[in-house]
């Protein structure tokens, strides 16, 4: 066994008695600055309502991670987002504060190896950015991952520094905490520790030094199974979650991608190749360093492609600010050798540090007061818990589903599609979730085909709570790209069509229950053709088709986009849109999901479209595709299509209505005639039904009149009387009409009347009634003598 006492004494740093008390004092500051926030108020929408759900998850024990859900974050992500919900909050604060707490003292140790008396300041502002509270609004550092990753790093880089492996100890524990908490955290940290120890048998391969290290790999694997055993449940669901992860993780580069500011790009690119470059080229000329770096490459790595995967202002300010903290690793240690390649560490070091600066936005009396304000939170927890809960609960009140909604769904299970969990919490919800947690979180086929396979088994939800809603990102050329819900998590959401039924429609809410047997069998879909098709090229759909088309496209990387998904990132392509009514819209793909089919022949453009396509198979009519934003991908697509059956959908009859209103306003009304005349700013007829039915569509037999023009605008609205008000929202559909001799204008409802209102948008015009149909839903058991017919 080598004796490397002298090699401790060569590398230890003299630091006197003052200049331990000034670095203690500067620890003291630090840690008033940075307490951390123990607790937030409940979210909504695509961010808050994902925080809602994890601690959802761990409140209870009904799902496991890697067995039953899937996301960024693991079993230990509730707190790193603490709410208070269920038993939560005391185990977040406590592992929020041991964490703050270990990063402070592998901070405090650093510091005390850092020489001089300007580089001490230098390294305790770069540190301070993995933990301070920078905006006075949103915290960025308030998730821990910066302050995570700093303590990692900074305990393995001391064990390096003093050859000390004791210190590494506090640094493998918190590195198994982050993997559980945030998955792709964890995973550059683990790899931190990797290298520290490629480096530490670099040095010394002695018997011990290889005992020591092993023991420390021992200890990793047990902290980290037994927190999964305690906050994520049996030990068989671990390599599921692993995987998952790493398929989340990977797929976020693939997928995610969106374009910012160039400069910002450039100023973070040049952070990350000066800092490779000079870890490299330091191991090879054994600079003081370049170990230092290198164990924390990988680590700056993770935060760079953080900042710019999804290139917004909140991802670049909550990864970003890490940077300058692991960098400043490098003012570790004993002195460069020669005066000038010491002022060039320090140099490097205070480059970083006011580079990211610049990107930040600060807060200067934010970053002084924030480490008070949570630490008065903290001393005064009841105060703090009662403020919040009035918030949660305002917020709640504001996520309240209609009633009807409500009832109707009861106990039974539900999901939420795409996003919107908080939906679950507001109205204590008995949830179901699919996998990917979020449909924009499902990258990868395998996600997808989970999800799938949910909604299509006996064991998915009863009830789905639908918003047609996606993301948006921005392409190279700065032109937005929505994600359409049909193209996204595509699997899941045929299935979704193949499985429910749209039963009541909100405004900006739709609520879809299963179905008593699908629309289709899964083997049941004709093919019809297929090519090979290239970017810009224009793919019009097949005519003369009975039921909906469902495509699939196979996209490629090209061999160089392959590497760079790695080291930077890729442009996820899109598709446009044109519509058989001549509009376009141009929808960023789930491009490794549009090769398990996606819906191509009527994508709704709202949900009236969704109710619609739900109710007899048809939407807003699609007359062809063209993908578009190929830069990164193989110019040939491999594409192939497919006709769906017309399912069996419920039977509707048709009931004629009265023509006779039920009220009249600001219309002179002819009943021999049953005709009308505009007579006032609003003019409209109300009918009513003879009780609650679910109506497929309105069918107006009419003939409409105007001085002047040969089009006029009609608005049919729709409710339940003493439930519902009318407004131009879900429950409306407007037309124009022609004028002239008789037409018919048909108006899909697919929801549950008892009145509807037809109004002439145009005070001249005059309508004259023939007829008026309704095609109300009927029981199973109806036959055609009971007065109507079946129709779709």
């Amino acid at each position: 066994m080598p004796d490397d006492s002298a090699a401790r004494t060569a590398i230890a740093v003299p630091v006197s008695r003052a200049g331990i008390a000034w670095r203690f004092a500067l620890i003291g500051g630090l840690a008033a600055l940075t307490v951390p926030p123990v607790l937030s108020p409940m979210g909504a929408g695509l961010d808050g309502s994902w925080v809602v759900a994890l601690n959802l998850l761990a409140a209870g024990d009904r799902f496991q991670f890697g067995r039953d859900v899937a996301f960024t974050y693991g079993p230990l992500g509730f707190a790193l987002k603490p709410l208070d919900i269920g038993p939560n909050l005391g185990h977040a604060i406590g592992l929020r504060l041991a964490l703050t707490a270990l990063w402070w003292a592998s901070v405090a140790g650093l510091l005390m190896r850092v020489r001089g008396a300007v580089r001490p300041l230098l390294f305790l502002a770069s540190a301070s950015y993995a933990g301070i509270q920078f905006d006075g609004g949103y915290d960025w550092n308030s998730s821990l991952s910066n302050l995570m990753l700093a303590s990692i790093v900074g305990f393995v880089v001391l064990a390096y520094d003093s050859r000390r492996l004791a210190w590494a100890w506090p640094g493998v524990v918190v590195a198994a905490v982050a993997l559980l908490a945030k998955f792709n955290v964890g995973f550059v940290g683990a790899g931190a520790i990797g290298l520290w120890g490629l480096l530490e048998l670099r040095r010394d391969r002695s018997t011990p030094r290889l005992r020591g290290l092993a023991t420390l790999a021992a200890a990793y694997l047990a902290t980290l199974l037994l927190l999964f055993r305690i906050y994520g449940g049996p030990l068989g669901g671990f390599p599921a979650f692993l995987a998952s992860s790493a398929r989340i993780s990977k797929g976020f580069s693939l997928q995610m991608a969106s374009e910012g500011p160039p400069g910002e790009v450039l100023r973070l690119s040049a952070i990350m190749i000066g800092v490779a470059a000079w870890a490299s080229v330091g191991l090879a000329r054994s600079w003081r360093a370049a170990p230092a770096l290198a164990i924390a490459l990988l680590p700056i790595f993770g935060l760079y492609k953080g900042s710019i995967v999804r290139h917004d202002s909140g991802h670049l300010a909550e990864y970003a600010c890490g940077i300058p903290a692991l960098v400043a690793m490098a003012l570790v240690g004993g002195r460069e050798a020669g005066r000038r390649a010491e002022l060039l560490r320090s140099a490097a070091a205070a480059a970083v540090l006011l580079a990211v600066g610049s990107l930040l936005p600060m807060d200067p009396g934010a970053m002084l007061t924030k480490g008070a304000h949570n630490a008065a939170s903290l001393a005064d927890l009841g105060r703090t818990r009662a403020e919040i809960r009035r918030i949660d609960d305002d917020l709640r009140a504001s996520l309240r589903l209609p009633p009807g909604i409500r009832e109707r769904i009861g106990a039974e299970t539900v999901d939420v599609f795409p996003w919107d969990l908080s939906l679950v919490s507001a109205n204590g919800l008995n949830w179901r979730p699919r996998y990917a947690l979020q449909s924009y979180n499902a990258y990868a086929p395998a996600l997808d085909r989970v999800g799938a396979r949910l909604y299509g088994s006996a064991d998915g939800p009863r009830f789905v709570l639908y918003s047609h809603a996606g993301i948006g990102s921005v392409g190279r050329g700065g032109e937005v790209a929505v994600q359409h819900p049909t193209l996204v998590d595509s699997r899941t959401w045929l299935e979704l069509f193949r499985c429910y039924d749209v039963v009541d429609q909100r405004p900006g809410l739709t609520l879809m229950q299963r179905r008593g047997r699908p629309r289709w069998d899964p083997g049941e879909a004709r093919v019809l053709g297929s090519r090979t098709i290239g970017f810009g090229e224009r793919w019009g759909l097949p005519t003369g088709v009975d039921g909906p088309v469902v495509a699939r496209a196979r996209f490629e990387l090209a061999p160089l986009s392959k590497l760079r998904s790695y080291l930077f990132k890729v442009e996820p392509p899109g598709v446009r849109v044109e519509y058989l009514d001549g509009s376009t819209r141009v929808h960023q793909l789930v491009w490794q999901n549009a090769g398990g089919g996606f819906l191509a022949s009527d994508l709704p453009v709202d949900e009236a479209g969704v109710r619609s396509l739900f109710g007899e198979g048809e939407a807003d009519p699609v007359r062809s595709l063209t993908f578009v934003g190929g830069d990164d991908f193989r110019p040939e697509i491999a594409l192939s299509w497919a006709e769906l059956p017309r399912a069996p959908e419920h039977h509707f009859v048709e009931v004629g209505l009265p023509v006779e209103p039920a009220s009249i306003h600001q219309m002179g009304w002819d009943p021999a005639e049953s005709r009308g005349e505009g007579d006032g700013e609003d003019p409209h007829l109300v009918f009513r039904l003879d009780r609650p039915a679910f109506v497929g569509r309105i069918t107006l037999h009419s003939t409409f009149g105007h001085p002047t023009r040969g089009l006029v605008p009609v608005t049919v609205f729709w409710r339940i009387r003493g439930r519902d008000g009318y407004s131009y929202d879900e429950r409306s559909r407007s037309v124009f009409a022609p004028t002239g001799q008789g037409h018919t204008i048909s108006v899909p409802v697919f929801d549950e009347i008892d009145e509807f209102r037809i109004d002439l948008e145009d005070p001249a015009s005059s309508i004259r009634l023939h007829r008026i149909v309704a095609g109300q839903r009927a029981e199973i058991e109806a036959t055609a003598d009971e007065g109507g017919r079946p129709v779709r």
